[in-house]
């Protein structure tokens, strides 16, 4: 008995320790739907626990509207009272007006400096050009995943009537940036095609297509002793992708710090210029 109770905690311990995902279904998902979609992304993300963020979407569409704006603040405050460590390991993706909730959460948790592990934007219901975009690569660690669907007949017909502009979900995001990675969902223009498993199984080829996020390496890191833990006498000289290079304001010092605020490098002007350029290479998708 002693010994199952010690497996059972074990095994929570690994998975409260691990990746999560969490899934915001879109606009009248049902539970059979629910299902279908986390079949395919236990596929995407083997081993990784799936959560399903209900919410009250069965209703009409401006009820829906009015009902996904009231769940973001339930979906943020659950993030912000997350450990540290829980929330920097989350998956978020969202689907049609879901991923509308999804943005809505990240650009909350960027005003607060709070961070997630990934994201994923399906058929996002929010314009193209929305300018909440731009905080999730301040709040997203590694890289936000968008799918687009051109022949999406209900992005195309349903979302001008209460949105102005072109819908993210249907012609993609207007800007370009080295962690937003875009796809297409490849079919024929239909009424019935807005559902969650198509853009699910995109995002899972994706996903497949895509190297693992790397660990940055940076040769012969040293930390002099009189660097001061909290940053108090340095300036930042440059930033990308939330690493950011900086130099000291009495010393002829330079340093890198990486996007939890640790100091990965220290030296001169032009080593760590040097080692910043390949940071940036690294994180950047080869073309």
């Amino acid at each position: 008995m002693k010994k199952t109770v010690f497996i059972v905690a074990f095994l929570a311990l690994v998975t409260l320790s691990g990746k999560e995902v969490f899934f915001v279904p879109g606009w009248r998902t049902g539970s059979s739907a629910r299902a279908g979609c986390v079949r395919i992304m236990r596929d995407i993300w083997p081993g990784v626990p799936i959560t399903v963020k209900s919410w009250n979407s069965l209703v009409s569409y401006e009820e829906a509207r009015k009902n996904a704006a009231e769940f973001s603040k339930e979906l943020l405050n659950e993030l912000r009272s997350m450990p540290v460590s829980r929330r920097k390991e989350l998956i978020l993706v969202g689907h049609s007006i879901g991923a509308s909730i999804a943005l809505e959460v990240i650009s909350q948790l960027a005003k607060e400096n709070m961070q997630i592990y990934e994201a994923a934007l399906l058929g996002a219901a929010v314009p193209d050009d929305d300018p909440r975009m731009w905080s999730v690569f301040k709040v997203v660690r590694t890289r936000c995943y968008g799918v687009v669907f051109p022949g999406d007949a209900v992005l195309k017909l349903l979302y001008p009537l209460s949105e102005p502009g072109t819908p993210l979900g249907l012609s993609g995001w207007k800007f370009h940036h080295p962690r937003w990675i875009e796809a297409k969902v490849e079919q024929k223009l239909s009424f019935f095609n807005h559902y969650a498993y198509l853009y699910l199984e995109a995002l899972d080829r994706l996903v497949d297509s895509m190297p693992s996020p790397q660990e940055i390496k940076i040769a012969n890191a040293i930390v002099p002793y009189y660097f001061d833990e909290n940053g108090l006498y340095w300036q930042p000289v440059e930033e990308f992708s939330c690493w950011v290079l900086q130099k000291h304001l009495f010393y002829p010092e330079f340093r890198i710090l990486d996007p939890e605020k640790r100091v990965r490098a220290t030296g001169s002007e032009v080593d760590m210029r040097r080692i910043f350029t390949d940071i940036i290479r690294q994180l950047s998708p080869a073309k």
